[in-house]
């Protein structure tokens, strides 16, 4: 619990499911600016590992820590373009003040 009262929760796991399937029923899903980027590039048949779960926890930390999405734009399709390319720069100035352990873990 934070200080003034608020308990954070995550929330949104709708599409989430441990499973030893050979196909799987939604081959891409996701919501852009979250997703890992080769779910967004992903093709019918290819698979993918919980290494694109992680991805997308350090994308929430990165709003969390920033209060801004990783992959910016206006409209859907832009957002979405952005993410399956890893359009995104870590280099402005507004992560240079942050704590070095944050950035590390960032």
């Amino acid at each position: 619990m934070l200080k003034n009262g608020v308990e954070p929760v995550l929330v949104d796991f709708g599409l989430s499911s441990y499973c030893h399937a050979d196909d799987y029923i939604y081959y891409r899903c996701g919501t852009p600016g979250y997703v890992a980027p080769e779910v967004a590039r992903l093709e019918k048949g290819q698979k993918i590992s919980y290494a694109c779960d992680i991805f997308s926890a350090g994308v929430i930390f990165h709003i969390l820590l920033m209060a801004k999405p990783l992959f910016g734009g206006k409209k859907f399709e832009e957002v979405y373009e952005n993410n399956k390319n890893m359009r995104f720069n870590l280099q402005t100035s507004a992560y240079s003040s942050l704590d070095p352990q944050a950035k590390d873990l960032l």
